[in-house]
């Protein structure tokens, strides 16, 4: 996968380049034609959609539907964030391509990103980084913020011993 093509969705614009080719290489393009369901109200799958080429149907319960357009500012950011989903969306041109990622993966690589960040803004370079890096690559601190972290860890306290 091309990263110039991921770079237009956000929040993959937000990567950093090595890491947005390691997702290029796990991300897979999917094409449709007109009337294919790309997901149905209710599913619960584990992927986030963008939107490529062409144009989609969104019916949500209780409105009327409404078309995304590549290009469009909502083509910039995922078909769907929710799960399971609350929308119905439905290729309505004759082709249409889309991105499709791995959610959690995705959360992975944004968390190995903010936890790079702080080690190279945060850390002031007076000891091995190793055991930070450990704790933050952990899923449950993979979504706290660099400042967060910083905050966390200047409560740490250093145990010598054996």
């Amino acid at each position: 996968m091309d990263t110039s093509l991921l770079r237009q969705f956000v929040p993959l614009n937000a990567l950093s380049l090595l890491t947005l080719n390691a997702l290029a290489a796990q991300t897979e393009e999917v094409s449709l034609p007109k009337g294919r369901v790309v997901f149905r109200q209710g599913d619960d799958d584990p992927w986030l959609y963008f939107l490529l080429e062409g144009e989609v149907l969104c019916q949500e319960p209780n409105s009327a539907p409404h078309t995304i357009r590549t290009g469009s500012e909502q083509a910039r950011h995922a078909l769907s964030l929710t799960h399971p989903r609350d929308c119905s969306v439905v290729a309505a041109s004759s082709f249409v391509r889309l991105i499709r990622v791995d959610e959690n993966l995705l959360e992975s690589c944004l968390g190995a990103d903010q936890a790079a960040a702080y080690e190279v803004f945060e850390y002031d370079g007076s000891e091995d980084p190793a055991w930070m890096m450990h704790i933050l690559s952990k899923s449950a601190f993979r979504k706290i913020p660099p400042a967060n972290a910083n905050t966390m860890f200047a409560h740490f306290e250093p145990l010598h011993g054996k």
